[in-house]
């Protein structure tokens, strides 16, 4: 009896922790995306679908009163070799920090190429390149592509003129183009009608801004009729950035919206909503359905969402991320005029997105290969539709964007959003996977824990494996009075619960008839022996950190400021002229042996390395789950030697093996938090057993020194207590309804 509480405490902590690791295990793994999708033969859908958006209301003007004759068409032009803007060639302070070549369908993007990042650690390797043109065949000379940022087409008084056509000759060369190179990054576009006269032009205008990951890109049409036309623009925006290697947390893609509110709850016109909706890859591609023989993907609108046309919010910005980098399309205030609709006495910058009024998306698909086998890989582009614009005779309209390009990084967010006019675009970083148990991943933490380590990192120690280890030392520091304090009272309750044994089982034997006396009596005798069951919860510590732990998880994947970053100076590259990739970068494993080959695990994703961190982490478990859980006094029942066994396998084998694949700066955290616990531990015991020796010494003197009798009872006492004499009353009133009724009816013959 007197070891019953304390083996509840030894049931408790292993249960605790097996919720724990699900919990984190859930969170880390989540539900696995893949981008490879089977599925029969589709049509065509990338290039001839997004040349046929829902068509806008006609033009004012009738056929008698237009400016031109019969059918619009864009007028072809030579193909030619295209110039870039910008170059990879340096990484000074005056070199450009990106490269944009073009594609001529659309006079969209062939590739976008940041200049100062790789795709791994050393710089000599490849660029990271977070847009390019997605082709997929179907057949000789047959194929269909999605170009970034491609102008589709523009409809003038309803009809519309495609802009994005690849013709090619019976050989399937290319032979003619609609665009016109101008000079690097300027594209124009002509429109004739059936006679030949030129009755529009369209030109696109690509530039880099200095020092900044920003591409404006100006989009006008001019009206050359002496007829008003009314105009729409229709063009893709940024396609899906690259997957990159999966780890675990499946794939990382998201599409992210930066959303006005209603002016009458926001009369500044300023509150940029960026934290949701949080849309993934799945969300934006839907699921395709078999129509006569044919996959037909879903119309899927990302842009006005049904809640937001209801509130009459507005649209800043909208962008598709992966782990580490965004391209993002938004408004810019200063090419604007300023808003006078809000209920503000001075006119306010209008940050509202314009040029794009409803947005949704294209998918394009691969057949299956000559084998049979549908094996599809998908590729996903945004497509934003203007709203119709009037343009009056000799006239023209804008449509301008502005292209944020590069890394979701706090100092370079801050720059684009600053030159954008305000549009809060650093609610793109945010670090937490989609699912039902996001809204528990405690982002106020998140964002608390990457101030105090870049504060650390970039002001304190210089390096962020010292930084992570810094971060341990503070919240080790906050959690230690509590840390200590259930520690020594889990201890004190166990060897008061030993010491009052004998009386409770004297209370058992004299009161074994009576239970409602018994539990009062047993309240009592806690009272007297100064035992309070608060002193059980000795798991509390650990159930504080559980937040921590789930915040930082998901910040240690998704923070640019650790990608590439070795640990500790880089000391194991210096040392081995850069042939040892251990703990060269803290995003992701610690590579201890890099294998020639790699192989994807259920669960864990792909594995190309020996790992060594998860294996210390594991032996630094082991360690502290046998300290802080000592050999019993008293013989365990099978049932507890098994939740000890169950304990062991959790927080020994299974915890390490999910953190096989983590970020190594993540592992080394909880190497570093466990090892800290376990010389706090030590000397928790060693100040508890002095404390114990000088608590022997007064209760030889004065047994009662401790006494509760003459005390107010504490919380857990009176509790037990109130319950006690509830109980007593309920079996008192029973005895007296049997009594009344033997009373009634007589005695039974």
């Amino acid at each position: 009896m007197a070891d019953g509480p304390k083996s509840r405490a030894r049931f408790l902590i292993p249960m605790v922790m097996a919720g724990l690791v699900v919990t984190v295990g859930f969170l880390l793994f989540g539900k696995k995306a893949t981008p490879v999708v089977t599925q029969p033969p589709t049509p065509a859908v990338g290039a001839a679908q997004a040349s046929a958006p829902p068509a806008p209301p006609g033009g004012t003007a009738g056929a008698a009163e237009r400016g031109y004759t019969g059918p619009l068409q864009a007028v072809m032009q030579k193909a030619e070799a295209w110039l870039p803007l910008g170059s990879l060639q340096g990484e000074g302070k005056s070199d450009p920090l990106m490269q944009v070549k073009f594609q001529q369908e659309g006079a969209g993007v062939l590739e976008l190429a940041l200049a100062r990042h790789h795709q791994e650690t050393d710089k000599k390797s490849a660029n990271v390149v977070l847009q390019e043109t997605r082709t997929m065949s179907y057949g000789p000379g047959a194929e269909q592509r999605l170009v970034p940022f491609a102008l589709l087409q523009v409809e003038i008084d309803g009809q519309p003129v495609k802009l994005a056509g690849t013709y090619r000759d019976s050989k399937g060369d290319p032979v003619a183009y609609d665009w016109k190179q101008a000079s690097p990054g300027v594209f124009v576009a002509e429109i004739a009608d059936s006679t030949g006269k030129t009755v529009a032009r369209v030109s696109r205008t690509y530039r880099l801004v200095d020092d900044l990951y920003e591409v404006t890109l100006e989009q006008s049409f001019e009206n050359l009729t002496d007829k008003p036309m009314a105009v729409r623009f229709s063009q893709l925006g940024p396609v899906e950035l690259p997957i990159g290697i999966i780890r675990y947390g499946g794939d990382p893609r998201r599409v992210r919206l930066g959303i006005l509110a209603n002016p009458t709850v926001d009369p500044t016109g300023k509150a940029v909503e960026g934290q949701s909706p949080l849309l993934t890859r799945d969300d934006v591609l839907g699921k395709a359905a078999i129509a006569s023989g044919t996959w037909v993907w879903p119309d899927i609108t990302v842009w006005p969402t049904p809640k937001a046309a209801a509130e009459n919010k507005s649209l800043a910005w909208i962008g598709v991320t992966n782990r580490f980098f965004t391209v993002t399309v938004h408004s810019l205030a200063a090419r604007q005029p300023a808003r006078t609709d809000l209920p503000t006495p001075t006119p306010m910058p209008d940050i509202r997105l314009h040029s794009w009024e409803t947005i949704d998306r294209v998918v394009l698909t691969r057949e299956p290969d000559s084998s049979g086998v549908i094996e599809t890989n998908a590729a996903v582009a945004l497509r934003g539709l203007s709203p119709v614009m009037a343009v009056p005779a000799g006239g023209s309209v804008h449509a301008d964007l502005g292209i944020y390009a590069g890394p979701i990084d706090r100092g370079t967010l801050k720059a684009a959003n600053a030159y954008s006019g305000g549009i809060k675009l650093t609610d793109i970083e945010i670090y937490f996977w989609p699912g039902p148990c996001s809204f528990c991943t405690f982002q106020f933490l998140a964002h608390g824990l990457r101030f105090v380590m870049t504060f650390f990192a970039d002001h304190v120690v210089f390096d962020w494996a010292l930084a992570i280890i810094l971060l341990v030392i503070c919240v080790r520091t906050v959690l230690h009075p509590i840390t200590k304090w259930s520690q020594t009272s889990l201890q004190r309750f166990g060897k008061q619960m030993q010491r009052v044994g004998p009386k409770q089982k004297l209370l058992q034997e004299k009161f074994k008839d009576d239970p409602a006396r018994l539990r009062q009596e047993v309240a009592n005798l806690m009272r007297e022996e100064n035992i309070n069951y608060a002193q059980a919860l000795g798991c509390l510590p650990m159930l504080m950190q559980t937040p921590i732990w789930i915040a930082l998880s998901s910040l240690m994947f998704f923070l640019f400021d650790l990608r590439h970053m070795p640990a500790f100076f880089g000391a194991f590259q210096k040392l081995t002229g850069g042939a040892w990739h251990f703990l060269s970068d803290l995003a992701e494993p610690d590579h201890f042996i890099t294998l020639p080959f790699g192989f994807d695990v259920p669960l864990m994703g792909h594995i190309d390395s020996l790992n060594m961190l998860p294996v210390v982490l594991g032996l630094v478990f082991y360690g502290q789950q046998k300290y802080l859980t000592p050999p019993p006094t008293a013989q365990l029942s099978p049932e507890m030697e098994t939740q000890q066994k169950i304990m062991k396998v959790v927080i020994v084998f299974l915890f390490p093996l999910m953190m096989y694949n983590a970020p190594s700066g993540l592992a080394l955290y909880f190497i570093t938090n466990s090892a800290l616990g376990i010389v706090e531990s030590r000397h928790i015991r060693k100040e508890f057993e002095k404390s114990e020796l000088a608590r022997e010494e007064v209760l030889k003197k004065n047994p009662h020194a401790f006494s509760r009798k003459d005390k107010n009872p504490g919380f857990f006492a009176r509790l037990q207590a109130r319950f006690a004499e509830a109980q007593s009353r309920a079996e008192q009133l029973k005895r007296q309804q049997q009594q009344q009724g033997k009373d009634k009816y007589g005695p039974k013959r």
